[in-house]
């Protein structure tokens, strides 16, 4: 039996949240500011952290006796502000695998192959509007949802779960059964399993692609299309995601399709990818391998099928989890490992030049698969698997989670050195391809999301704790502060220099310097947010101003002395509403060093009538220009300079009847004819899903301008 089955949760607090209009503010889904409590010390634990006002406003604090693990908690969360990157109006918010942008991301530096990690942390921020803006990209918007595997749609529902927010989910119920097709043409109907090479699974270097290369090459690096077990159980996963927000939404055709699925494809997994010799499931090779021979070699992938509910019985679990904890399986110093360590293609270092190597690295992304697996099966009762054995794991990760004695996560780590083995300059930095603080959560402290109204605390600690706490902690509408204790208990912004994002006037000779941001077309604004840089507390020249003066269109907005101002951080200067072409910003140093600005937000309301100008959309292969001949803006500014490859793309239009429309899929050709230089309107009527969409122009020609979509009711 469970010892804290029979805790008593000391201090509930369900507080409702109101939703307020902030006209010049970031975006905010609830209030971020009021309702909660104050137990626990919101200083000292992000007083190293960058960003500040985010943390306090949007993350849930804890106060647990394991210092290691909570210190990198805190550390996560500054990580992850480092990846809300703002893209445009309507897209919004999307979250980043590299800080900085890297060749191989698809549509606004999106990477799917950690989405669902991504999807997971950010669903505990008391702000949604990161995760509504991010998942919309990949199930409407221009993001690549067949770049690598994923389980976002998994993700999108267990979300759902935390923010209570069900009508998100089944106003894409359309759009998740879509996003499940497009990976139909790597199904085999015959072995009833998905198969894809390792590479495209985002494990370049895995033990199939050296059993079919052992010299080495292309093939050793991709690997062969392979049945895997973590694929499968994604597919697993999705599907029964699609099942449920089909039931939520009434739809029960739907949700008994996606239900056949998920149990036929999880029968072939156990059929095809248990070896109930290795005890594990295993990978198969799909070419040359009529006989579906297994592979020899347990894998770390072998273990993520637990987490999405694969294989609890203990027939199958008890065997894995064992491995864990066996030196010549998976235990390592920084572990677990990728690849069992008795197999003979083991390395523990690096054994070439290139980034990523999954026969053996110790990588976060697969530790928090192992991780969620562990929790699964502890809560399952099918192992002989202790909480203290869970937290052991939970703190190898922390400590791994380390680089010059301070809280760091880069791509994968060596098992036994205490040194990271992917970590590239300007590149891996605060690397966002993993999980953390949601184990913390969900797994160490035992927050059960449900889609009822029910509240499931069941927490895995050793023994020998004698209180834990969080606090004001996001969930279904509520704030929600649990405190325990034996005894009873008293009581894409970021500031780093490197990667840097920011500009400076560093050395210039002027006393002050200005910086304007001018828009496609005139806007009523009411408020400037200028996030400072400084880095004078590092041993650098960049200072918050001593003076600055903010400038429109009519004149001067602000003048404000530099004696309050927020070093990396937010501040706000608020003024009389006007209409404005630009803003610009004198700053005026201090004696010795100079000023830095990371970012220069005006945040706006949205227009209220159903009218979209193309110089706010969402522009590939195109350009905004002056036409003289257009009325549609004060500025007289369209979208031009198009091409065959051009892209205008209108986001965050609501449900309605339209003229023009792609969310994703093709909903025919436009005919514009010719307009006598012109201005005229063509329509096309199609249906949209409910909640936000996506509509996008494509192709064109060079004489062919845009001023503004109109959407009308039927």
């Amino acid at each position: 039996m469970n010892l804290f089955a029979t805790w008593v949760v000391r201090s509930l607090s369900l507080l409702n949240l109101t939703t307020r209009n902030v006209s010049q503010a970031p975006l905010q889904s609830v209030s971020i500011t009021s309702h909660s409590t104050s137990f626990l010390d919101h200083v000292t634990p992000i007083d190293g952290f960058f960003g500040q006002t985010f943390l306090r406003e949007n993350i849930p604090f804890i106060d647990i006796p394991d210092s290691n693990i909570q210190e990198v908690y805190y550390y996560r969360w500054s990580a992850l502000q480092r990846h809300l990157r703002y893209t445009v109006p309507g897209t919004g918010y999307i979250i980043t695998e590299f800080m900085q942008p890297v060749g191989y991301a698809q549509a606004l530096n999106t990477i799917d192959a950690a989405a669902g990690h991504q999807i997971d942390e950010a669903r505990w921020l008391r702000s949604q509007i990161y995760d509504d803006d991010y998942i919309l990209t990949y199930t409407r918007g221009p993001a690549n949802s067949t770049q690598y595997t994923h389980w976002v749609l998994d993700a999108m529902f267990r979300r759902s779960q935390v923010s209570g927010d069900t009508k998100y989910t089944t106003d894409h119920l359309t759009d998740m059964a879509r996003l499940w097709g497009y990976w139909d043409y790597t199904y085999d109907t015959e072995v009833g399993l998905y198969y894809f090479t390792p590479n495209w699974d985002a494990q370049e270097f895995s033990l199939p692609g050296y059993i079919v290369a052992p010299s080495g090459g292309d093939l050793q690096y991709n690997g062969p299309n392979t049945y895997r077990p973590n694929v499968n159980a994604y597919m697993v996963a999705n599907s029964r995601a699609i099942s449920l927000v089909a039931t939520q939404a009434g739809d029960s055709k739907t949700a008994s399709k996606f239900s056949k699925i998920a149990d036929k494809l999880e029968h072939s997994i156990y059929k095809h990818l248990w070896d109930s010799d290795q005890n594990f499931f295993v990978d198969v090779i799909r070419p040359n391998n009529p006989e579906l021979a297994k592979v020899q070699g347990r894998e770390g992938v072998g273990l993520f099928p637990f987490r999405f509910g694969v294989g609890l019985d203990a027939k199958y679990a008890n065997l894995s989890v064992q491995q864990l904890f066996d030196p010549q399986g998976f235990f390592a110093t920084y572990g677990p490992t990728t690849l069992e360590q008795r197999n003979k293609y083991y390395a523990g270092t690096k054994p070439g030049g290139a980034c990523c190597y999954w026969n053996g690295q110790s990588w976060p992304f697969s530790t928090s698969h192992v991780l969620k697996s562990l929790a699964t099966i502890y809560r399952n009762g099918s192992s002989s698997l202790s909480a203290e054995q869970y937290v052991q794991y939970l703190g190898i990760y922390a400590t791994t989670q380390h680089k010059n004695g301070v809280p760091y996560v880069a791509e994968s780590h060596y098992p036994s050195q205490e040194e990271w083995s992917a970590d590239g300059s300007n590149h891996s930095e605060h690397y966002q391809h993993s999980t953390n603080n949601d184990d913390v959560i969900t797994g160490l402290l035992g927050i059960i999301p449900r889609s009822d109204d029910l509240l499931q605390v069941s927490p895995i600690v050793p023994q020998n704790w004698t209180y834990f706490a969080i606090e004001n902690l996001h969930y279904h509408g509520h704030l929600l502060t649990i405190l325990y204790d034996q005894d009873a208990i008293d009581g894409y912004l970021f500031y780093d220099s490197i990667p840097d994002n920011r500009w400076t006037n560093y050395q210039s000779p002027s006393t002050n310097d200005t910086l304007q941001i001018t828009f496609a077309r005139p806007r009523n604004i009411s408020s400037v947010t200028l996030a400072l840089f400084s880095d004078v507390a590092r041993g650098g020249g960049i200072d918050v101003p001593a003076r600055l003066e903010i400038y429109g269109s009519s004149g001067s907005l602000a003048n404000l002395s530099g004696g309050w101002l927020l070093p990396n951080d937010r501040n706000t200067f608020s003024f009389e509403e006007v209409e404005t072409q630009f803003v610009s910003v004198k700053m005026f140093r201090k004696p010795g060093v100079w000023v830095g600005l990371c970012e220069l937000e005006v945040w706006v309301q949205p227009d209220p009538t159903p009218r979209y100008y193309a110089v706010d959309a969402l522009l590939t292969g195109a350009s905004v220009m002056t036409d003289r001949d257009s009325d549609a803006t004060k500025n007289c500014a369209v979208v031009g300079c198009l091409g065959r490859g051009s892209v205008v793309a209108f986001s965050g239009i609501e449900t309605a009847a339209v003229e023009v429309t792609v969310n994703q899929v093709s909903k025919g050709s436009l005919n514009l004819k010719g307009t006598g230089g012109n201005y005229h309107s063509a329509a096309m009527t199609v249906e949209l899903a409910g909640g936000r969409n996506f509509i996008s122009l494509l192709g064109g020609t060079g004489n062919i301008r845009y001023e503004t979509l109109d959407v009308k009711m039927l």
